[in-house]
């Protein structure tokens, strides 16, 4: 079978002698990449590279022409050759739509007939554009115009008012009569003249008022903004403000009166008012919705984001001495429990409750409380015993660091490590094109006094064992294994020995 390379060989300007391109019955099916080259053996094939998308014959042809050819209503201009069409191109016409296309020799003729009638239009008097036809083509055939004259305001005369006179035939005449004096209103505005057939109309409201001393009949004007509502008759519903304020309103001084906003806010200060639950791991609440007596219930532990000096837990409560408050000194804390203990020195260390994870610690009936031993698969008490190559360099604040024991055949000569990414001591990156995985060569990766430049290296897949070759790089304490392209984790696998 052929040698799988995994990155590129760098021959360094070296010769290939008698190198052969691989040979292949056809393209169909095989996929290539970017200037990937291969030999179609077959009799129309030759030498081919891919294009990203394609197989393209490189290098065959040698003798081509370009030839044109007369059809009915086109004409095609052809590739080709000696007489084997390689690709051609059609001219098209539509028939009937004043282009023909014609081909003699190898020249091709497109030839446009004038279709398009259009006259002179002229707008001094009104007249503008109205409708425009094109033929299949976009050629403007006609143009047509209309006249605009009747479709707007026709006359507007002056007088004691403004006369405006609709254009169309049922349209009312209405005289409008504004005198210009100190009350500023319109005094009337009546029909001139009715539409056929109808009646005359008043597009108008009056409003009479009549006092001593006004003749019987006669008619005063008044503006609405001058009429107070208490001169309305009592409401028999409920009235709609429609989302309105009513403002400027006096204090209530008997039981039915409507209360204004200050009364109410001045009636309440001082008495306390339950206003939901405080989530203690933010601020309080704060802003002038929030009043003095407000009452808020502790559902989440926190001291209010560094707000308070103190912890609050659930069951706790926060009380508003201000309206607004902004400070802790705004606010009363009550504590409804005692607090947990913390851990700190005889001095800083907070005496309060502690409990017990049932993982890691049993307690007994007496309160005695003892720690579980670790297994296999769950965390507890234990104690190393270094044994089978291993030693104990160090033990701190119950932390044992583990290394191979030298002096009893605990270093390594050779370890199988699969390329997954998973490891602490690799890591996997992918970058233009290119994965590298970094081994950090270590005492605890592969034994004491051990450097890259030590190992010999050897990369397979992992799941048939076939060596496959690839770029390795060694630095002064990392073992780097690059591969072009990109490559899932855990399908190759490097095998590293010591050469010393």
């Amino acid at each position: 079978m052929a040698i799988n390379y995994l990155s590129s060989i760098n021959l360094n300007k070296n010769e290939i002698i008698q190198a052969r391109i691989e040979n292949v019955p056809g393209t169909t099916g095989i996929t290539g990449v970017t200037g990937q080259i291969i030999y179609d053996a077959n009799p129309a094939g030759g030498l081919k590279v891919h294009d990203g998308t394609d197989w393209k014959t490189v290098g065959k042809y040698d003798n081509l022409n370009l030839t044109v050819l007369q059809g009915t209503n086109n004409a095609s201009l052809r590739l080709m050759e000696d007489t084997t069409v390689l690709d051609s191109a059609i001219f098209q016409a539509t028939i009937g739509g004043g282009i023909s296309i014609g081909a003699s020799g190898s020249t091709i003729n497109i030839n446009h007939a004038d279709t398009s009638s259009v006259s002179n239009s002229d707008n001094s008097n009104g007249v503008v554009l109205q409708d425009i036809t094109f033929d299949t083509f976009g050629h403007v055939q006609t143009i047509g115009t209309t006249d605009l004259d009747s479709r707007y305001v026709s006359t507007i005369t002056s007088g004691d008012g403004i006369a405006v006179t609709g254009g169309a035939t049922n349209s009312a005449t209405v005289a409008v009569n504004y005198a210009a004096v100190s009350d500023n209103l319109i005094h009337s505005a009546t029909t001139a003249s009715a539409p056929s057939g109808g009646n005359p109309y008043t597009p108008y409201i009056l409003i009479a008022e009549s006092n001593p001393g006004v003749p019987n009949g006669a008619v005063n004007k008044i503006q609405l903004q001058n009429i107070p509502l208490s001169d309305f008759g009592d409401a028999d519903a409920d009235i709609d403000m429609g989302g309105n304020k009513i403002l400027d309103v006096a204090n209530p001084t008997s039981a039915q009166d409507a209360a204004t906003k200050s009364y109410v806010d001045n009636a309440i200060v001082g008495s306390l008012s339950y206003e939901g639950g405080y989530d203690a791991s933010v601020a309080p609440p704060t802003g002038t919705g929030v009043k003095q007596g407000y009452v808020y219930a502790v559902t989440a532990s926190g001291n209010g984001a560094g707000f308070f000096a103190i912890t609050l837990r659930p069951g706790d409560m926060i009380i508003a001495k201000q309206n607004n408050p902004t400070t802790e000194a705004h606010w009363t804390e009550i504590q409804s429990n005692v607090d947990y203990a913390t851990a700190g020195s005889t001095v800083t260390a907070k005496v309060g409750l502690s409990s017990f994870n049932s993982e890691d610690f049993t307690v007994s009936q007496g309160g005695f409380v003892s720690g579980k031993d670790a297994t296999a698969s769950t965390p507890g008490l234990a104690r190393v015993t270094a044994a089978g190559g291993l030693e104990v360099d160090t033990v701190n604040g119950g932390n044992f660091v583990i290394s191979l024991d030298e002096s009893t055949g605990g270093n390594p000569l050779s370890k199988s490590v699969e390329l997954d990414g998973a490891a602490s001591n690799i890591t996997s990156t992918t970058n233009g094109g290119v994965t590298v995985f970094a081994l950090a060569i270590t005492s605890g990766f592969f034994g004491s006094n051990v450097v890259p430049k030590d190992l010999i290296v050897q990369v397979q897949e992992t799941s048939s064992g076939n060596v496959v070759f690839t770029d390795i790089e060694k630095s002064a304490t990392t073992l780097n294994i690059r591969f072009n392209g990109s490559i899932t984790a855990g399908d190759y696998t490097a095998l590293l020995m010591r050469a010393n």
